[in-house]
């Protein structure tokens, strides 16, 4: 149990929230996952293939999704985050899927198993989270 909260730890150093895509300060896409700067490119190249005999069409198509998306910063994924970790709900739903884990796993060594109708009360509150 001790291992499994220091590789919990160790995530929870290591984890970059540079990671989770987002926008920057010039409104640009940053994703290191999807790529998708590189899948932009082939559409670019691809449609200058086919420009052939058209007029090129300077106005470009706003993407009403990002103009519309909040403005994300480190800061701001972090705190929210920290918050939502931190809140009462969240510790209340890792409880009692803590007990109902520890019961499933090793209710069977005890001396006093966990019934079905306390069982039943664990997943209906679980499950009202």
């Amino acid at each position: 149990m001790d291992e499994i909260r220091v590789d919990m730890h160790k995530y929870e150093q290591g984890f970059d929230p540079k990671e989770i895509p987002h926008l920057n300060e010039q409104r640009e896409i940053i994703d290191t996952i999807h790529n998708y700067q590189e899948g932009k490119k082939e559409k670019q190249e691809q449609g200058r293939e086919h420009e052939i005999g058209f007029e090129k069409n300077d106005n470009k198509k706003k993407n009403l999704a990002l103009e519309k998306a909040p403005h994300l910063t480190e800061k701001s994924i972090t705190d929210v985050l920290r918050s939502e970790i931190a809140s009462v709900r969240t510790a209340r739903l890792i409880g009692l899927v803590a007990h109902l884990a520890y019961w499933s796993v090793f209710g069977q060594f005890n001396k006093l198993p966990l019934d079905m109708y306390h069982r039943k009360q664990l997943f209906i509150s679980i499950a009202k989270i």
